[in-house]
């Protein structure tokens, strides 16, 4: 079990999420310290017109590739206005330094705020929305969701580097691993220090009334996500990602790519179209379910005709719960993207609730193979999670006559199963 270490400072309530299975987090309690001044005019209240010379100069040493300069500049700024403005040019500088995690997150949550929830898609126009879907058509790499909660106007920093100002409009995106996340409102700082997963989203929620630090966790299902659209031109291609990404998000889920999961399994990457290389994948990643979607165009891409397959599948089981495939004529990339998503709603609604019960199955002699149709089970003995429901199986062992079994699986029970096989006749060993 992995689970979302924190050691937090008083005044902090830490709500963390960022689990594969239910478990127990661990909290140290320690000291806050008062909030050093980082400037000036910080420690005399909010100051527009130095918070503008600083923008300013900021800007200039951005341009100048001075980014130490830049940066402390650009942080003072917004410390002393939080502007819009200031977190777009924030954003600009992690990409220039090649944080492109820092840089994905800062923009997409600002063009949350200035677009009234625009994504990479952008149908809102708003400032610097060329540049800002400039940088979110990339996909980030593996990240962990952190929502972040608190007195309105309290400061965020992630790593000692300011992230933003409560209330934040999206969770903060964090690489995997270990980082820092301060608070800093009411002239005080207060620490916590988190492991972040990826896939996994986590919640840290600052209380101005200095209560002890408690913590809480919960388990989410965890989701692999598959796209082949080899089809479609290669930058389109991150946008459905993000589409399925999203909507896995959205439903309560832990979401982890299948280009993040082949970077720790790349021997995988050549035989991801079948089904039993994905189950691979995604126990060898602790997924439970995968999500597998295909997405192709008929024609050229002008034609506008894409066609959109989505599965379902139980990793336990090891076989597609649900699956619905779709089609629109005429349709343009957002409307593909927005067919995509009603896809993926259909089969999750339908795979996710599909009921299983368990098979125990025993044959004497053992080591039977078990067929249902053309997928083979496995051998005898045999422990299996199955859909519940009739299965019609077919047991065969060399030396034995083929067993053919019944069996109906009901929702959260176990069905247990001896049959004997017999001998197949001397005559019928001579025959073949």
């Amino acid at each position: 079990m992995r689970a979302l270490f924190a050691r937090v400072s008083p005044g902090l309530i830490l709500v963390c999420a960022l689990v594969q299975t239910p478990g127990v987090a661990v909290v140290h309690a320690g000291g806050s310290s008062e909030a050093q001044p980082r400037n000036e005019a910080r420690a005399q209240g909010s100051d527009p017109k130095r918070a503008k010379q600083l923008y300013e100069t900021g800007v200039s040493e951005l341009v100048a590739r001075d980014f130490p300069a830049a940066y402390k500049a650009l942080a003072d700024s917004y410390r002393l206005q939080p502007a819009l403005e200031t977190l777009f040019q924030l954003g600009v500088l992690a990409n220039a330094q090649s944080k492109r995690l820092e840089a994905y997150d800062i923009m997409r949550r600002y063009a949350a705020d200035k677009g009234h929830g625009a994504t990479a898609q952008g149908a809102i126009a708003y400032p610097h929305q060329v540049e800002v879907q400039r940088i979110l058509s990339s996909s980030p790499e593996d990240s962990g969701e952190l929502k972040i909660t608190g007195p309105v106007g309290a400061f965020v920093y992630v790593d000692e580097r300011v992230a933003g100002v409560l209330p934040l409009s999206l969770p903060l995106l964090l690489k995997g691993g270990s980082h820092v996340i301060t608070g800093e409102y009411g002239g005080r700082r207060y620490d916590a220090s988190v492991d972040a997963l990826s896939g996994r989203t986590g919640e840290v929620r600052f209380d101005a009334g200095g209560l002890a630090p408690t913590v809480s966790q919960r388990a989410e299902t965890s989701v692999l996500i598959t796209l082949s659209a080899q089809e479609i031109p290669s930058d389109q291609r991150p946008v459905l990602r993000s589409t399925l990404t999203e909507f896995v998000k959205r439903s309560g889920l832990a979401a982890t790519q299948a280009h993040a999961a082949l970077l720790q399994h790349p021997d995988l990457t050549s035989c991801l179209s079948q089904l039993a290389c994905k189950l691979q994948l995604a126990k060898r990643t602790s997924q439970e379910h995968i999500l597998a979607a295909r997405v192709s165009l008929q024609g050229p891409p002008t034609a506008g005709q894409w066609r959109v397959s989505v599965a379902w599948v139980n990793v336990a089981v090891g076989a597609v719960a649900a699956q619905v495939d779709q089609g629109c004529t005429i349709c343009t990339e957002e409307q593909a993207s927005v067919l995509l998503e009603e896809t993926a709603k259909r089969v999750l609604q339908v795979g996710l609730n599909r009921a299983t019960g368990r098979l125990q199955l025993r044959s004497s002699p053992a080591g039977a193979s078990v067929l249902e149709g053309q997928q083979e089970l496995g051998k005898t003995p045999l422990d299996v999670a199955l859909y519940t429901g009739l299965h019609q199986l077919v047991l065969q062992q060399a030396g034995t006559r083929p067993r053919h079994a019944a069996v109906v699986l009901e929702s959260g029970k176990t069905q247990t199963l001896e049959l004997d096989l017999l001998p197949t006749s001397a005559n019928n060993q001579k025959g073949r």
